[in-house]
C-alpha cells in the first residue's frame, strides 16, 4: 500500500508562542491527502474524529492560601483535553454564606492555565472550571471543581475595659470566631509591647493611647489580627498627695505633743491621703516601745498600748504608679505612764 500524507490546519492555536503549541495541537482539519509522489489521494480518507473531552487537570487551590475572612485567596482552574474547536472554557467562584445555599458567581472565560483570586467572605468558597463543546449535539459539558473551604472569621466586636491610669489593669476582650476548623487559639497583643489579655499599665505607658490586637488561628493554621474597636488613653498618673492623721477622730499632724494613754488602754489611729489615687496601699508599724497592732489594712489601725513608756506608731503610704511621690509616712506618738500604786 502506498503512504499519504495529510495537508492539515492545526486549530485553536493564535498568537501561542512556539515552544507553547505542543499544548494546543489537539483537533486538526484535514484539507487534502497525497500520496507520496505529491498526487491527490484516491479515495480521500475521512476526517479524524475529536477526541473524548475531558479533565487533564483538576481544579485545585494554590499552596499556601490563608482562607481567612478579607485575603485574597487563589487557585488554579482545570486543564482539559479532547473537544472540537467550538470548545470554550471558563471558571466562577462558588460561595455560601453559614446556614445558606450555594451562590454562583459570573462566569469567566479563560483558555490555557490561569491562577485566580477572590476575596474571600465568611461562609464557604469553591472555584468550578467547565469545558463546554457545542461542536455536539446534545452540547458536551465537562466540569471541575476545588474542594469547599471554609472560611474563618473573626468578629471584630469586642473592646478594651480599664482606666486609662498608670497602675490599673486593662482586660482586652474575646472576639468569637467560626468557620475554619476548630480548636482556634487567641494571641492577645498590646500596642505598648505587653501580652496578655490582661495587663497593668506602667508609668512607661504614661501619655501613650494603648490598643490590643487579637491573632487567632484554627487547627489549619489560617490567621487572622484583629484590632479591638477602642483605645484606651491617653495614659495618665494618680496622685499620692500629702498625708495627714486622725487619732479617736482628733486631727494628728508630725511633730503634735504626745498623746498620754494609759497601759491596755486602745486608741483608733488612720491614715489618709489627698491625692486622687485609689490604688494606695498602707503599712503599719511599732517604730518605738512595745503595743500591738490589730489590723495591717486600709488607712485605719486600732493600737493596744503593752508597756508603759515611750510610743511611736508609724503609718506608710504606697502608690508605685504616682506622680508626685511614691510614699508618704506619719508618726503618731503616744506616753504610756506608769499605773499609780494603789494606796
Amino acid at each position: 500500500m502506498s503512504q499519504y500524507l495529510k495537508r492539515i490546519d492545526i486549530a485553536n492555536v493564535g498568537n501561542v508562542a512556539e515552544e507553547q503549541q505542543s499544548h494546543y495541537l489537539k483537533r486538526v482539519h484535514v484539507v487534502e491527502v497525497i500520496d507520496q509522489d505529491g498526487n491527490p489521494w484516491e479515495p480521500v480518507p475521512g476526517p479524524d474524529p475529536w477526541d473524548e473531552l475531558v479533565v487533564q487537570m483538576e481544579s485545585a487551590w494554590a499552596n499556601h492560601n490563608n482562607y481567612v475572612e478579607g485575603n485574597e485567596i487563589y487557585a488554579d482552574v482545570a486543564q482539559f483535553t479532547g473537544g472540537s474547536d467550538q470548545t470554550t472554557y471558563r471558571y466562577r467562584w462558588q460561595t455560601k454564606d453559614p446556614g445558606g445555599e450555594w451562590v454562583n458567581g459570573a462566569w469567566v472565560s479563560y483558555h490555557g492555565a490561569l491562577e485566580a483570586h477572590i476575596v474571600a467572605n465568611e461562609g464557604m468558597v469553591r472555584l468550578q472550571s467547565q469545558a463546554r463543546d457545542d461542536a455536539d449535539d446534545p452540547v458536551t459539558v465537562v466540569n471541575s471543581t476545588t474542594s469547599a473551604q471554609s472560611i474563618v472569621y473573626v468578629n471584630p466586636n469586642f473592646s478594651i475595659n480599664g482606666d486609662a491610669f498608670a497602675g490599673e489593669e486593662l482586660i482586652c476582650g474575646t472576639p468569637s470566631i467560626t468557620g475554619g476548623t476548630g480548636p482556634y487559639t487567641k494571641v492577645f497583643n498590646w500596642s505598648n509591647g505587653a501580652t496578655g489579655q490582661k495587663i497593668t499599665l506602667v508609668n512607661s505607658d504614661v501619655g501613650e493611647t494603648i490598643t490590643c490586637t487579637v491573632t487567632a488561628t484554627d487547627k489549619n493554621g489560617n490567621t487572622k489580627d484583629v484590632t479591638a474597636q477602642n483605645s484606651i488613653g491617653p495614659i495618665g498618673q494618680y496622685t499620692l498627695g500629702t498625708v495627714n492623721g486622725t487619732v479617736d477622730g482628733v486631727s494628728w499632724a508630725a511633730g503634735d505633743d504626745t498623746v498620754f494613754r494609759d497601759l491596755d488602754s486602745n486608741a483608733l489611729i488612720s491614715l489618709g491621703m489627698s491625692g486622687n489615687s485609689p490604688n494606695i496601699s498602707y503599712v503599719w508599724e511599732v517604730r518605738t516601745g512595745n503595743a500591738r497592732l490589730s489590723d495591717q489594712g486600709n488607712g485605719f489601725n486600732a493600737v493596744t498600748f503593752t508597756h508603759t513608756g515611750y510610743c511611736s506608731i508609724q503609718g506608710n503610704a504606697y502608690e508605685p504608679h504616682a506622680s508626685d511621690t511614691t510614699a508618704e509616712s506619719l508618726r503618731f506618738e503616744f506616753f504610756v505612764p506608769t499605773p499609780s500604786e494603789p494606796e
